[in-house]
């Protein structure tokens, strides 16, 4: 809106207004204070600029995208631990006590929120990262460093990857959810009530409400995480919670995870270079990403999508043999269910 309004072009209008006779030429004291004026008076005018930007949701950032979103009862969520669990193994009666601190090579640190005995050669002891974001959700096996030394332990791992953690809501996800909570109004009851308290809770990235699923009054909402993903059991006692504190009298809510449908996948490759352990690698990105976008969007898992993604794969000349779920076809994900990356065998 003020782009015209640059230091040249007000520091011309502003010379057009000295009435002749005065020299205004570069140098003298009219062209010095003029100018000294219009550069101050551009950065006004490109502060302005950057005002009406931040008033509205399509472009407002941080702070005042979150004080967009608080006009609407609407705040940023935070940013999730991921929790799991760690097999401590060694002398029979050792105690790891609540808060030792366990971590995986690359440093990523989780803590035990429960004391744990050594029984029969391990103890199984629940852990949680000690900072927040998706970087804490780490595979199996990699949990394996003690940092501090504990009479009795001799090996720590994770038999289970980590899950539930996800990164502080971005900019982008924050308006998506203040445009939908807009842009469907949620009247007391309705399917967009329900899903907009689900959402409201860090590490829910989507909900599928059913109406009446099981008879009057009944309402299901079916949950996904931050990573398109079944969300643990304590997220979903969270959602669940919160709906019971907000619902209307006389509904009886049902909350639950989505259920997970696992796409296995076989292929035989010939390759171009490199190795088949890294093309397995790329690949298993690739389909984990296209997965995702289906995720409550989309019921079919296109065998054509995933031969795109085989082909398309860097140092893959050519493919055969390509095996999705034992077969050759679509599959159909179920209503209430998610299609998330099972197996991936090359050879």
């Amino acid at each position: 809106m003020f782009e015209d309004n640059t230091f040249e072009e007000l520091l011309n209008n502003m010379l057009d207004e000295i009435q002749s006779g005065i020299s205004k030429i570069e140098g003298t004291f009219t062209y010095d204070t003029l100018a000294a004026f219009a550069t101050q008076l551009a950065i006004a005018y490109t502060q302005l600029d950057r005002v009406l930007t931040l008033g509205f949701a399509d472009t407002a950032t941080g702070e005042y995208l979150d004080k967009r979103a608080n006009e609407f009862g609407l705040t940023r969520k935070v940013a999730v631990k991921a929790t799991g669990q760690i097999k401590a193994t060694g002398t029979n009666g050792t105690i790891i006590p609540q808060g030792t601190e366990f971590a995986t090579l690359d440093e990523t640190y989780f803590i035990t929120t429960a004391s744990g005995t050594i029984t029969g050669g391990t103890a199984t002891i629940q852990i949680e990262a000690v900072n927040a974001g998706s970087a804490s959700n780490v595979a199996s096996g990699t949990i394996t460093e003690i940092p501090v030394s504990i009479i009795g332990l001799s090996s720590v791992s994770n038999d289970n990857a980590t899950s539930g953690g996800s990164d502080i809501e971005s900019d982008d996800e924050l308006r998506i959810r203040l445009s939908d909570r807009v842009k469907k109004p949620a009247t007391s009851g309705n399917a967009n009530f329900y899903r907009n308290l689900a959402l409201e809770i860090p590490g829910i990235s989507e909900a599928k409400v059913i109406p009446i699923w099981y008879g009057s009054g009944t309402v299901k909402v079916i949950l996904l995480d931050a990573n398109k993903r079944a969300p643990i059991i304590d997220k979903v006692t969270e959602v669940a919670n919160h709906i019971e504190s907000e619902r209307p009298i006389g509904a009886t809510v049902t909350v639950v995870a989505a259920t997970e449908t696992p796409i296995n996948i076989s292929v035989d490759l010939t390759l171009s270079g490199g190795t088949l352990a890294e093309a397995k690698t790329v690949i298993e990105q690739g389909v984990t990403d296209y997965l995702r976008t289906l995720a409550f969007a989309d019921p079919i898992v296109r065998y054509t999508k995933i031969a795109n993604i085989i082909i398309n794969t860097q140092n893959i000349q050519d493919y055969q043999s390509l095996m999705v779920n034992g077969g050759t076809g679509n599959i159909a994900i179920a209503n209430d269910a998610v299609a998330v990356q099972g197996s991936v065998t090359v050879s």
